[in-house]
């Protein structure tokens, strides 16, 4: 999946199957930047770009709000309804905001298709 902010387009490549992972690729030089990695029991994600992490997490329940940060105090704060949505941040980090949409996507599918299992294996059983 290409994402692209501020005119610079990434790469969002996933791998893996049961410990999986998304590799991050600047398409100006179609060099490997970054990495996602996902822990889907707790449903985090940690994010490392040029040597430094960030831990992405849901803020609540519903899965509405979100937030990608790290201890040197960036903080994106991110929150949707089915109509708007709105993105708070105190950086200009444009890689960041376009991970911090692409993990919250990633756990959006990851549901879809627990949820069509579940429907699915009763029905052929």
């Amino acid at each position: 999946i290409k994402g692209t902010f501020n005119g610079k387009e990434y790469l969002f490549r996933n791998s893996g199957f049961f410990n999986q992972y998304t590799e991050i690729v600047d398409c100006s030089d179609n060099k490997a930047i970054g990495r996602i990695e996902y822990n889907s029991w707790r449903r985090k994600a940690t994010v490392s770009v040029n040597g430094k992490r960030y831990n992405w997490k849901y803020d609540n329940l519903w899965d509405s709000q979100w937030s990608l940060s790290n201890s040197d105090g960036i903080s994106i704060r991110f929150n949707s309804s089915t109509t708007k949505g709105q993105i708070d941040a105190n950086t200009d980090d444009g890689l960041l905001v376009l991970s911090g949409l692409f993990i919250r996507n990633h756990y959006l599918h990851t549901v879809f298709i627990v949820i069509l299992v579940a429907v699915i294996i009763p029905v052929i059983v």
